[in-house]
């Protein structure tokens, strides 16, 4: 009695020889300076700071980072690790803030009880009003990061 696409998706299950779940996971790689940094190797996007699909923007912050770490690259010149440094610190505070806001929102994407579903469905029916939905999300969902210049 759930509604929506429910009784499809249960007919479906009592067909299915198989089924594949997945989990909705961050990639966490420390606060501090260097964590995602070894050598001559520095990561980008997911495999550094997957906020995961409850944050989503997964390609605008990987092409963000890149855009950075770019930048840093050929400002140090030949000092790769200095490039590193820079990156990080410049783009981790940014990255850190979307995974703690994903991870505030985890509760709306993924309900644990049919009441805490019907309380997610009534919220979402009042963010439908411009001034509750920016009220409630806005600060989560607005960017503050200023790329830099290079």
């Amino acid at each position: 009695g759930s509604g929506w696409e429910c009784a499809r998706i249960l007919d479906a299950l009592d067909g299915a020889r198989e089924i594949y779940f997945d989990r909705v996971s961050q990639i966490r790689m420390g606060t501090e300076t260097g964590s995602w940094t070894r050598g001559r190797v520095t990561l980008v996007g997911d495999a550094a700071f997957c906020v995961s699909l409850l944050g989503g923007q997964g390609s605008a912050l990987a092409m963000a980072a890149a855009y950075v770490l770019a930048g840093e690259l050929h400002r140090a010149g030949d000092d790769y690790a200095s490039a590193f440094r820079e990156y990080e610190k410049r783009f981790a505070p940014f990255v850190l803030k979307k995974q703690e806001a994903a991870l505030r929102f985890a509760g709306v994407f993924a309900p644990k009880s049919k009441f805490s579903m019907f309380m997610r469905n009534q919220i979402f029916n009042l963010l439908k009003i411009s001034w509750v939905a920016n009220l409630a999300a806005g600060r989560d969902l607005v960017d503050d990061l200023a790329l830099p210049e290079y």
